[in-house]
């Protein structure tokens, strides 16, 4: 009786062919990259934008004064907001008397205004770091767009008296809590 148990299977050799064709592949697509980045250039660099804190305006030193801090409503988020708004602006100190008294004599108009863009405000608006489209839709609102609708009118060179708006708080919490 013989003993007929299977052979071992040979070893397969490794699949060359394979190996280098995924190779040629791969350096085929590195060098089309290399190639494109060369073609095309680098990325353009990038460049900070400087942020003018509104202390010198125009060779003058600008002058903070508050305007109004109040609470106003907003229901763009489907619910009514309350937003404790405070907002403060930048005027050229030459001009502070005359803004003063301006602010003074149209108090209800000033709130009216504002009340008026908080409450049509969209709800991205609050989102926003800088408050930024609050801020430019007050600062047109009080430069106008004429100087016979301004509610700060312009300076006898015509240049606007209020040069720029902060808004240092902004809180909003929902009304129902």
């Amino acid at each position: 009786m013989t003993d007929q148990t299977p052979a071992p299977p040979a070893a397969r050799a490794l699949p060359i062919k394979t190996i280098i064709v995924v190779l040629a592949m791969l350096l085929a697509e590195a060098g089309l990259i290399i190639g494109a980045v060369m073609l095309f250039g680098r990325p353009s660099s990038v460049h900070a934008l400087h942020f003018d804190s509104g202390e010198a305006l125009m060779g003058d030193r600008a002058r903070e004064i508050s305007l109004l801090h109040e609470k106003f409503t907003n229901n763009r988020r489907g619910r009514l907001w309350i937003y404790d708004l405070e907002v403060i602006i930048l005027v050229k100190e030459n001009h502070v008397e005359t803004v003063t008294a301006q602010i003074d004599a149209r108090r209800a108009q000033i709130r009216s205004g504002v009340n008026r863009i908080m409450t049509a405000a969209q709800a991205s608006y609050f989102e926003e770091p800088g408050y930024e489209t609050i801020r430019r839709q007050i600062l047109e609102f009080l430069n106008g767009p004429s100087a016979e609708s301004a509610i700060i009118p312009p300076a006898s060179d015509g240049q606007p008296r209020v040069k720029d708006v902060l808004i240092p708080s902004c809180i909003g919490f929902p009304a129902d809590y």
